[in-house]
């Protein structure tokens, strides 16, 4: 359908000239580029067999409503500067997820763990009710290596890198904030706050203990150790 419109908008025009030829250069891209944009699609549409757990007679706990892919799932319809680009330049392909790790949320922000992007490990933030899609890929001024883990309490996104063996604290907005356990992590792996969010606690999977940290990440104190014995990891 687009190649006939182009066909038969390039006809039209060869038969205009001057300043008219101009006005309706300008009126044909614009139409194209309509017809080239994506159409708004609901972010859950899902609309099958509902699927909850627990099955009946309990009462369901889940409900699955549907999935989240990258930037195609926020349904956003292209604005005039995009769909010109697509229609001279080709259109770019939708950031997508490639490994997702992790995934934590505040709200309608959605932020996944991507360690083996292909663009760069990354933590990609989603903001569902706005309809935009960012990534967070430096910390602390490097960029991120491994991704691994998010943990979300207030306004305060926890990223545990798994290579840079640290974790990194971000506002909400993406903002770098602080790092957490450089020189005292081997390889965090897992990270979860406390109920208060006083404490912020990491899994070290090289030294096989959990360690909280305070939120001005200040080491508190650990459980574990190697071993078999109770009270250790392995």
């Amino acid at each position: 359908m687009i190649r006939a419109a182009r066909r038969w908008l390039s006809r039209r025009l060869s038969s205009v000239k001057g300043s008219d030829l101009i006005r309706w250069q300008l009126a044909a891209i614009a139409a194209l580029a309509a017809g080239c944009a994506p159409k708004p699609l609901e972010t859950f549409s899902f609309s099958g067999t509902p699927l909850v757990w627990p099955l009946p007679p309990d009462p369901p706990r889940i409900r699955y409503i549907g999935k989240i892919v990258g930037e195609a799932s926020l349904g956003r319809p292209a604005g005039l500067g995009e769909a010109l680009k697509a229609v001279v330049q080709g259109a770019s392909p939708p950031r997508a997820f490639s490994t997702p790790t992790a995934v934590a949320l505040a709200g309608m922000q959605v932020f996944v763990a991507d360690p083996s992007h292909p663009a760069g490990p990354c933590v990609h933030a989603l903001d569902l009710a706005a309809k935009q899609i960012s990534v967070i890929e430096i910390a602390d001024g490097a960029l991120l290596k491994r991704p691994i883990d998010l943990a979300i309490h207030g306004q305060t996104l926890a990223v545990a890198d798994s290579q840079r063996e640290a974790v990194f604290l971000f506002g909400l907005d993406g903002r770098f904030q602080r790092t957490v356990g450089a020189g005292e992590l081997n390889r965090p792996a897992a990270v979860a706050w406390s109920s208060d969010g006083a404490l912020l606690w990491v899994l070290d999977s090289a030294a096989h203990e959990a360690v909280a940290f305070t939120r001005d990440g200040r080491r508190s104190h650990a459980i574990g150790g190697r071993g078999s014995t109770e009270g250790l990891f392995n």
